[in-house]
């Protein structure tokens, strides 16, 4: 039996209290009885089916950014999700652009769309079992819509310069889904069409305003960011989700497809996807981010507690 008295007396703790005093403390101390952990009542809810949904987001072939993209593979063959979904601009489709171009392209505009179906292939064969989904974002649809009004009009109404006939993406195995893809009546998958803060941006500035404009939760693209925001209000809780990008945005900065900064800086665009589980009849979700770094030598990530490289 630990003596207490001694204890406070030797080391002084107390002073010259009186030892009338002191056994009274030690004789409190040895009659408590000791805590009981408190008993466990969260627990693991059964009988509703979970659902899992990779997003990847902004690729814009042919400026991919490889390294990310085969992690991305990686993890979706080893997580082996239901669901993949393409959340826009997975082709950046330049030629279309009324941007200034460079006049002398490597490739065809043909080459490109072929060489996109090759990627596209590519990434379904890494989870063939689940859905893929490709969701159009503004430069595909939207630069294509521009370019058929504007320029090439009489051509505007015919179905195979539609984007999922010039992509053959029903052959290759892929949903078309322009609208987006609503995972819960509570949380939709789109492209966006939000930007961040015009005085300097930065992440999860678009979600707020996708969030707001949706009014339920939403996993967006468009910004090549990465980043959430939470709102709370009488409907409960809502997240949007910046969905990262797959880009390669040192290769886009150096082809001048993308807003020019002055040497020396660089485009705050992060590479990454995110992971959602939900259930596959209710509202809930949990989302999970993958960031990947890209450090000038290596391309890594760590995911559950795997390192992933490229």
């Amino acid at each position: 039996m630990w003596d207490w008295k001694d204890r406070f007396v030797n080391e002084g703790s107390f002073g010259d209290t009186s030892d009338e005093v002191l056994n009274h403390l030690c004789e409190y101390l040895m009659s408590r009885t000791p805590l009981e952990p408190r008993a466990m009542k969260a627990k693991v809810e059964r009988g509703h089916e979970i659902a899992t949904a990779v997003v990847l987001c902004d690729l814009h072939y042919p400026y991919v950014h490889y390294g990310a993209l085969e992690i991305a593979r990686a993890v979706i063959a080893d997580w082996k999700p239901n669901l993949v979904i393409l959340n826009g601009d997975t082709c950046d489709w330049e030629e279309l652009s009324s941007f200034a171009k460079n006049p002398h392209p490597e490739s065809t505009f043909q080459q490109h769309i072929n060489e996109v179906k090759q990627l596209l292939v590519d990434l379904r064969s890494a989870c063939p079992e689940a859905a893929w989904i490709f969701v159009p974002g503004n430069h595909e649809e939207g630069r294509l819509r521009r370019y058929l009004w504007t320029v090439a009009t009489a051509l505007a109404s015919l179905d195979c310069l539609r984007v999922e006939s010039l992509l053959d993406l029903a052959g290759l195995g892929y949903a078309y889904a322009p609208d987006g893809v609503y995972l819960t009546p509570e949380m939709i998958v789109a492209h966006g069409d939000r930007v961040t803060n015009s005085l300097g941006g930065g992440s999860a500035q678009s979600a707020r305003k996708e969030v707001i404009d949706y009014g339920i939760s939403t996993v967006t693209a468009h910004t090549h960011k990465g980043g959430f925001y939470l709102r709370r209000d009488t409907r409960g809780y809502k997240g949007g989700y910046e969905g990262f990008s797959l880009c390669d945005a040192d290769a886009m900065q150096a082809a001048g497809v993308t807003r020019k900064l002055s040497p020396g800086k660089k485009l705050d665009y992060h590479l990454g996807f995110w992971r959602i589980d939900y259930h596959t009849e209710g509202e809930a979700f949990g989302a999970v981010p993958v960031t990947i770094v890209d450090n000038g030598q290596r391309t890594f990530a760590i995911v559950c507690g795997e390192e992933y490289s490229a």
